[in-house]
């Protein structure tokens, strides 16, 4: 009877399950049947993944239990370590489980040594924990330009820990996507400021970061328009490098809840992060994030990515041991540069029947890897001009290829796989052709400088010279994303119309071009002059803020009248009148006086010709009033040049004032025969004072004996009335 049972429990069918030591076998368990010659018509063999991957053998139980403890009683040992057969040309990391067991007891057939290589890559998002975001084995980093770098990213944008979050949103439904989670993050006082805010098209809102890690968030509506959107992602980066912001996180702008089609926003985003990274130099910003919440939505913005920047300088994401210190401490010099990379050594496993195969397909192998390896030493000269952002990017790039760098007096030496080595080689002499650009374009600037200016009108309404890169750029007309004045303030560019745009604050300015004579700098509120062109009067038109300038400050004691205002732009008078400026300047270094004021002179109309042609001349002294000295009186307000006796009223009864500038030094008061001011020291006689006045305390008037120190700068005309107004002036009984 027992017989009878174990002879029907043997011919019973049964299903047991065999463990396989690593979980990519799973995949491929026919390759590795065939290379041990296992073959066995009457069991079925079928992976499994759950509980653990395993081999799930169904059949007769007799059958099941001859090919687990008869035939090959070893493969089911716990020692057996069996390489993954999935072609591929990138080796098993060393953290992986790598010891090999000979298979024993195996049938030897005709199959005598088979080599395959493992795969890290995966095209599921795996991920391993690094701060509040994760980092994935698909992240990957971009280098934009030397010192900025790209990172598409998959997570969650309100775990980002950068200097400003952008958010997208319509400013009117704050309920979807990322914009209600972002708002969620930050709090009720932010959502608050969104709510109320009019922004208008194309405008960035900038509020703080509320409960969010963040210096600023930056609200921004792309209205389904890709044009609009790579705008405003310029902008964005910008004024992230405006506000001195290091690092900026983007989520997918107008995609998800905004409807538009993904591929078209990656496309604009990252055409506007290359715009505003070749546009400028970015000094503040190093580190642009696109995360990306939706996994479709990220492999559509990687693969766009890899399109628009070089994968030659494609920088893979950071271990996780790497993460713990992501700043490395870098210098200029390249002679110590840091050696001390962690080595990210590549196992591979060797699969065989014989130890002499195995050790053969080593030595094979070895000489393989060796024949495609390369060493070259860069001299110190090669690479004494690196930046040390050019440094960055060499050991990014020594880390990314697997190489080994060594300093020694100056030299550097790299070594590794030939590919490596050659692109470390394009990368410097890339760099050095760079710096070599860079050095012309420096030197054409300063060049330049002294030759043009180029002015914007400033919020004060005085013009104020661009600095020299600005001012290099809008010379050749090189106006992509812009340009930077002295206060790091972004502008858009219309040299048709001569105006700059703010790129924040939308604000319009007027700029204008002056160039320089060999021999004189032309002031910044001059107009530009003609070749040639020695006298030039300009009009001011009443609605510039430099006629409002000149007008209030003479209305302050004149307000009567209505007045025409010219500036007198005299290229021979302004050079002699700097010349003294210098002089007196240099002279009282030392005496913490002011050298220059602005004072009036009133004047005839036949003597404002000359005036303007050959400057206050003292031959016209003493026409009006010697009382104080025989030289050119000034006075402090303009109601008292403006006395019919100073500005002597024309047939239309118009009276001229000047407005001068007037090098009025160390003064001391005046005498009627004073023909020079007086010494300042009786016993340095040439040693004077540099004008004299009415009275010490508060003079009212000044007077200088140097024609070269006043300088007519504007000439204000109080209109007279034509006849007809003044006949009907008398018949009211007006005048």
């Amino acid at each position: 009877m027992d017989a009878d049972v174990n002879k029907t429990e043997v011919n019973k069918p049964t299903q047991e399950s065999l463990n396989l030591p690593f979980p990519e076998l799973v995949d491929c368990l026919d390759e590795v049947l065939d290379l041990i010659g296992l073959e066995h018509k009457k069991v079925t063999l079928k992976t499994s993944t759950t509980p653990n991957p395993c081999v799930l053998l169904s059949g007769l139980r007799c059958h099941v239990d001859e090919v687990l403890i008869k035939e090959h009683p070893g493969v089911n040992s716990p020692d057996v370590r069996i390489s993954n057969p999935v072609p591929s040309l990138t080796p098993r990391p060393s953290d992986e489980r790598s010891c090999l067991t000979p298979i024993e007891n195996i049938a030897a057939n005709e199959t005598n040594l088979q080599i395959k290589f493992g795969t890290l890559e995966d095209q599921q998002l795996t991920s391993t924990k690094v701060g509040k975001n994760p980092v994935t084995n698909n992240d990957i980093t971009l280098m934009v330009v030397p010192g900025v770098r790209l990172h598409v990213v998959f997570g969650d944008i309100t775990h980002e820990t950068t200097d400003a979050i952008v958010n997208s949103t319509n400013f009117k439904h704050l309920e979807y996507g990322v914009c209600k989670a972002i708002l969620t993050a930050a709090g009720p006082v932010v959502t608050a400021q969104v709510k109320a805010a009019k922004v208008n098209r194309g405008s960035i809102f900038k509020t703080k970061g509320g409960s969010l890690p963040c210096k600023a968030i930056l609200h921004v509506c792309g209205l389904k328009d890709a044009g609009l959107i790579e705008s405003l992602v310029c902008d964005l980066i910008l004024h992230c490098e405006a506000s001195g912001y290091r690092s900026i996180a983007i989520p997918a702008i107008c995609a998800g809840q905004g409807g538009m089609n993904a591929g078209v926003v990656a496309q604009a985003i990252l055409q506007g992060v290359k715009t505003a990274a070749s546009s400028t130099p970015l000094r503040c910003v190093t580190d642009i994030r696109l995360v990306l919440f939706d996994k479709t939505f990220f492999l559509l913005f990687k693969e766009e990515a890899l399109k628009v920047f070089s994968i030659d300088v494609v920088d893979k994401v950071s271990l996780p041991h790497e993460q713990q210190n992501p700043q490395r401490s870098v210098t200029a010099k390249p002679s110590i540069i840091s050696t001390s990379f962690d080595t990210r050594k590549s196992v591979f496993l060797f699969l065989g029947l014989w130890c002499k195969n195995v050790s053969d397909a080593k030595m094979k192998l070895k000489q393989l890897y060796e024949d495609q390896c390369l060493t070259h030493t860069f001299k110190a000269e090669e690479v004494g001009s690196l930046s040390e952002e050019d440094i960055v990017c060499l050991q990014q790039l020594v880390d990314k290829e697997g190489l080994k760098i060594q300093s020694v007096q100056g030299n550097i030496t790299v070594s590794g796989l030939k590919d490596g080595v050659k692109n470390v080689m394009q990368m410097i002499k890339e760099s050095q052709l760079s710096n070599l650009r860079r050095q012309v374009i420096v030197r054409e600037e300063e060049n330049l400088l002294s030759r043009v200016a180029w002015c914007i009108l400033g919020s004060s309404g005085n013009w104020e010279r661009l600095p020299k890169t600005a001012n290099h750029r809008l010379e050749h007309n090189n106006l992509v994303g812009g340009i930077m004045d002295e206060q790091r303030n972004q502008w858009t560019v219309d040299l048709q119309r001569m105006e700059a745009t703010g790129q924040v604050t939308r604000e319009i300015r007027k700029i204008k071009r002056l160039e320089n004579l060999p021999d004189f700098t032309l002031p910044l509120y001059w107009d530009n002059m003609a070749a040639g062109e020695d006298m030039k009067v300009v009009t001011l038109q009443e609605s510039s803020p430099e006629y409002r300038s000149v007008e209030q400050a003479f209305r302050r004691t004149v307000p009567e009248g209505r007045i025409k205002i010219e500036r007198l732009q005299n290229v021979h008078l302004r050079r002699a009148y700097e010349a003294q400026k210098k002089h007196i300047s240099d002279k009282n270094a030392n005496m913490g006086t002011e050298v220059e004021k602005v004072l009036y002179h009133g004047t005839t109309q036949d003597n404002c010709d000359a005036i303007m042609k050959t400057g206050f001349n003292r031959r016209f002294a003493g026409q009006n009033a010697t009382q104080f000295g025989e030289g050119t009186y000034f006075a402090v307000k303009a109601s008292y040049s403006a006395q019919h006796l100073y500005a002597t009223p024309t047939a239309d009864r118009s009276r001229r004032i000047f407005v001068a500038q007037v090098l009025t030094g160390i003064y001391t008061p005046g005498k009627r025969d004073m023909k020079v001011p007086p010494p300042r020291d009786i016993f340095l006689p040439h040693d004077r004072f540099d004008s004299v006045v009415d009275k010490m305390n508060n003079p009212s008037l000044h007077v200088v004996f140097h024609d070269n120190q006043a300088y007519p700068d504007y000439l204000i005309t109080i209109l007279g009335i034509k006849d007809w107004e003044c006949s009907l002036r008398m018949l009211l009984g007006l005048t």
